[in-house]
């Protein structure tokens, strides 16, 4: 298995990502990786009444812990065993 790291976005949420991948990378700079997205669709969340959200591609969930923050239910799929094994 590749090298790992654990980071916290700032978000405040704890995620295990690849060490030298990207998303790891941009979590490092940013904080949380594809912010923009996040903050957009976590704004879209909170006007929905209980919203279930469907994850496909989850990847290391990122988005999943941002979904979670205003979601009743995520169901987070990620067909790869070595991606999710840190999901």
């Amino acid at each position: 298995m590749m090298k790992t790291v654990d980071l916290i976005t700032t978000k405040g949420h704890k995620i295990t990502a690849f060490a030298d991948d990207f998303i790891a990378r941009s979590i490092q700079r940013h904080g949380l990786y594809e912010k923009e997205t996040c903050d957009f669709l976590s704004c879209l969340l909170g006007k929905l009444n209980k919203p279930n959200v469907l994850d496909i591609g989850a990847n290391i969930g990122n988005q999943r812990l941002v979904f979670s923050m205003n979601a009743e239910r995520v169901f987070s799929f990620e067909p790869l065993p070595e991606v999710f094994q840190l999901l």
